[in-house]
């Protein structure tokens, strides 16, 4: 099996290409890793129909077929990472709307932080490792306010080489001074209201730049699709949402999440909060089952799960 760390400079060349082909209106029909004599793996694409195939030495793939059901069993996470690589140059091509992934490490009985709010670390290295990828191959990173004011999380790339994500704050509150305030330790886009009584404070913020949506939910939450459409205008393609379960069930339940990566640990926790709140269902017969695939993370289980 080829070693995602192996084949991670490569995928990296990867996604700088596909940032490229924004400024073109030439994509690539076919992609390939080659690794050569020296051990290193090189990423080439080509405007040429490709095909599927696999080798130790070379991975092909064709952007205009689904890729070979049993990739996932042999490549393991590189299977996970090109899965993600591709249906991101394929948005790219369609110009549809921004991608979006949840990630998420929760417990054996579903939940990603304690009742009081600790969450530090349910998660192994391992999962650490690949959560730290998964920011480094999106254009943005996005919590909300209460996990940025709890976590303080700085939302860059440690564990990997590779480009740190746009910050992202969603907000609905008034009163964005105090302790949000201490919390933008860095560059940081903030979504907010347009009737936002904040905006001074945050204005006189190095660190922030604020962009006003104008559409709110009735319970009053930004609309996730008027987000994601703001987002969009300003060239983010591509978004991770890392907290909290709130603004991940927002999402979902707005059909404005397309994948999710679901890290579960070998623990329990008795109560907490949930990666997502979703309708109670009336039967198991009338759930979607959703395309999911799963890897081993030293011991411990990623499922990867395509809602569209």
């Amino acid at each position: 099996m080829i070693k995602a760390e192996a084949l991670w400079p490569a995928l990296l060349q990867a996604r700088e290409h596909i940032l490229r082909c924004r400024e073109t209106t030439v994509h690539p029909r076919s992609w390939g890793f080659v690794r050569h004599s020296g051990g290193e793996w090189q990423f080439e694409s080509a405007t040429r129909a490709g095909s599927w195939s696999l080798s130790e030495n070379r991975i092909s793939c064709d952007l205009d077929t689904p890729r070979p059901a049993d990739w996932p069993a042999k490549l393991g996470l590189v299977s996970r990472y090109l899965d993600l690589l591709l249906a991101q140059a394929s948005a790219e091509r369609s110009n549809s709307r921004v991608r979006t992934l949840a990630s998420f490490a929760q417990s054996l009985d579903g939940f990603i932080a304690t009742k009081s709010g600790d969450s530090q670390w349910i998660g192994n290295e391992a999962n650490l490792v690949h959560a730290h990828r998964l920011r480094a191959l999106h254009d943005a990173i996005l919590v909300g306010r209460n996990t940025l004011v709890v976590d303080k999380p700085r939302l860059s790339v440690r564990k990997v080489t590779g480009r740190s994500p746009i910050r992202v704050v969603l907000t609905r509150r008034s009163g964005l001074n105090g302790e949000f305030l201490d919390a933008l330790h860095a560059p940081t886009l903030v979504l907010a209201p347009q009737d936002e009584s904040g905006e001074s404070e945050l204005s006189a913020h190095a660190a922030v730049t604020i962009c006003q949506v104008g559409e709110t939910l009735e319970c009053g939450h930004l609309n996730p699709q008027a987000v994601l459409e703001q987002l969009q205008t300003l060239g983010i393609r591509s978004l991770m949402i890392e907290g909290g379960g709130k603004t991940a069930s927002l999402f979902l339940g707005h059909g404005a999440l397309d994948e999710a990566d679901i890290h579960i640990a070998p623990i329990w926790l008795g109560d907490g909060v949930k990666p997502f709140l979703v309708p109670a269902q009336g039967a198991i017969a009338s759930t979607t089952v959703h395309t999911a695939s799963t890897f081993d993370l030293d011991g411990q289980a990623l499922m990867s799960i395509r809602l569209h």
